[in-house]
């Protein structure tokens, strides 16, 4: 299913507050608002000045040809909604558009077929703060080769703290931390089971799809996102668990180099 396109879409009013669509100049504002209604589901559009002429602003004439293309390029550099060039053609990609404007379920959204904007990050696409990238879960115990692991799945909030990772072995002892949202992105990032897989852009989906439905951005949740997309089709029956997922990442990371030298 192509991905649909509605008659309509609401500004949410937190653009009331927004120091960076304050920037903008005049026309770029009303060319930034206009734009809205016209993406596709997945907050992406055809980015010719021609195209948005004829099809976004055709009455409007300070809108034309000739800058339509400097006041995209102003909206791209001050907003979340960039223009970018690919494959000879330009495209406008509104990449906190499954957030801020999206509602449909994931199901719902159809293909995305249009490219995305080549420099997604998370910093990008959460915006950049401090705020964690993963919200709190509680402690599993898992077993593993003959002993107790306490897999924490993410982060406590509080910002800039590292937390301890406790690898309990039948004597007791503890050692190593746990990583902080970074290192584990990061270290998602080098794991060869999801070689193939673009962590971020998939991590923006998620969240996307958990402030639409009212969840919360977990690392377990988002280990069985890419397992999700990571499984073949006709593969076997049900998605790995979270303690599974928990498994393939932990496997790929050395935590040695963070024991305590204690």
């Amino acid at each position: 299913m192509a991905a649909p396109i509605t008659k309509g879409r609401m500004i949410n009013k937190d653009i009331s507050d927004s120091k960076n669509f304050a920037q903008l100049s005049p026309e770029a504002a009303v060319l930034f608002c206009m734009l809205i209604p016209h993406y596709d589901s997945h907050g992406k559009m055809i980015g010719d000045p021609g195209y948005i002429k004829a099809v976004v602003c055709p009455r409007i004439p300070y809108l034309t040809y000739n800058n339509i293309g400097d006041l995209l390029q102003e909206i791209s550099e001050k907003t979340n909604v960039k223009w970018f060039e690919h494959d000879g053609r330009h495209w406008v990609h509104s990449v906190k558009f499954l957030k801020e404007h999206q509602k449909l379920p994931p199901d719902k959204l159809g293909e995305d077929s249009l490219p995305d904007y080549p420099g997604l990050t998370p910093d990008l696409l959460q915006g950049k703060s401090r705020v964690p990238l993963f919200k709190e879960e509680v402690e599993e115990e898992v077993e593993e080769e003959g002993q107790k692991t306490l897999l924490s799945m993410s982060r406590k909030p509080a910002s800039g703290e590292v937390q301890e990772h406790q690898k309990t072995n039948p004597k007791g002892k503890s050692s190593n931390r746990q990583l902080t949202d970074e290192e584990w992105m990061n270290a998602l990032r080098c794991n060869p089971t999801y070689e193939g897989l673009d962590i971020d852009r998939l991590y923006g989906k998620m969240v996307a799809w958990c402030e639409t439905n009212n969840k919360q951005p977990t690392r377990r949740r988002f280990v069985n996102w890419l397992n999700r997309e990571d499984k073949p089709i006709g593969g076997n029956n049900g998605s790995d668990s979270g303690i599974q997922g928990a498994k393939r990442v932990k496997g790929a990371i050395d935590y040695s180099k963070y024991r305590s030298n204690t």
